[in-house]
This record gives C-alpha cells, structure tokens and sequence, in this order.
C-alpha cells in the first residue's frame, strides 16, 4: 500500500488518481501512524517550503518520514516542493533547515537566471545524467514534463542525481538514492513518460 502524506500543501488527488490509473493500491495519509503502515510513501507539495516542514513539524510527520525512508528503508516519492523538503536546506525566504535526506540545498532561480520567467511554468525537456531506474524504458525525446518552480534542488553528491534540467542553470530534475526518489515536476500531470515514472515507482 502506497501512503500519500497529506500534510495540508499536497495536490492530492491527481497524484491518486494517476496512481489509481496504473492500478496502485493507495491511501491518503493524514496521521504519522497510518504513514508507519504504508509499505511505500509520495510526499507531494505545494507552496512555500518554510511552512511546509512547520506543518510537518507540528503534525509529528517529520521524525516518521526519516524513519520510514532511512532506518526503515522504504521507497519514499517526492514530487515538486516534496522533493525540495527532502533536501537539507532551502533559502525560500530562509534559512529553513528540511528532512536531510538527501545533501544539498534549495536555491532561488532569481539569483542564478537572467531573461527567463520566474517561476518556470510549462513543459520543458529534462536530460538523462546517470543510471535511473524511473526513467530507463524512456527514450531521450519522451523526458518531457510539466514544471511548477521558482526554486530549485542541488545536491551535494551529483551520483543521485539521474536527470537535470537546464532553466538558466542546472537543476536537479530526479534524483534516486537507494529508496529515496523525488521528481522536480509533476509525472501525475506529465502524461504518458510521468505515468511511466509513477508506475516504475510502483514496481520497486
């Protein structure tokens, strides 16, 4: 059974039903507890990052999902500001220290781009950069997916991270680290190759 942690700042139901799509058993998680129970977890999220891990913080989810993910070794998702919370630190209106699973930092577009939007909405092509066991059945022209960002994910050790986006600077795109993965875009809003992400998710 897959756990979305609903935490108050997750787009929830897409993420469902692209999972229910491919015929993945999943519940809504709203307490530490029912997390503990899941034999999988996706952290979504939406919003600002420092109020993010407050409402981690205060519904007792932080200490549960670095159990889960570290001591437990289950396979944990992060999605869009799930997976900047799965980073060390994030500058949003920071700093703000977040769950260290991964080593790295959340960095604002703004001080890295020059004549680019911000934030960086739409579909944009991602590139390969390591071995992946998410995107390994897509070709090079099927990792195309659709960003939400106005800050982005560099991690300290670049062996976990599997693809990168170019926006003005690099930015980490999918990152796996044993059973942690995390996409900067959402796969359940990125048609067929997002679809095939969730579903290699799924099959671990």
């Amino acid at each position: 059974m897959i756990g979305i942690i609903d935490y108050g700042m997750g787009n929830l139901a897409s993420v469902r039903n692209a999972l229910n799509s491919i015929g993945a058993e999943c519940n809504i998680v709203s307490t530490p507890e029912e997390l503990s129970q899941s034999d999988k977890a996706v952290l979504p999220g939406v919003g600002a990052f420092g109020d993010a891990m407050k409402t981690l913080n205060s519904k007792g989810f932080t200490e549960v999902i670095r159990s889960f993910s570290l001591d437990d070794k289950k396979p944990i998702m992060g999605i869009c500001l799930g997976m900047q919370l799965m980073y060390e630190e994030s500058a949003e209106f920071g700093p703000h220290p977040g769950l260290g699973l991964v080593e790295g930092k959340v960095l604002p577009l703004a001080e890295y781009i020059q004549d680019l939007s911000i934030p960086n909405i739409g579909w944009c092509q991602t590139e390969r950069s390591g071995d992946s066991r998410l995107i390994q059945n897509l070709t090079d022209q099927q990792l195309c997916f659709y960003y939400v960002h106005s800050f982005f994910c560099r991690a300290e050790d670049r062996s976990v991270v599997t693809a990168t986006l170019d926006y003005g600077t690099t930015c980490d795109a999918i990152i796996e680290k044993e059973n942690i993965f995390a996409c900067q875009f959402h796969p359940e809003k990125s048609q067929a190759s997002g679809i095939e992400i969730l579903k290699k998710f799924v099959e671990l």
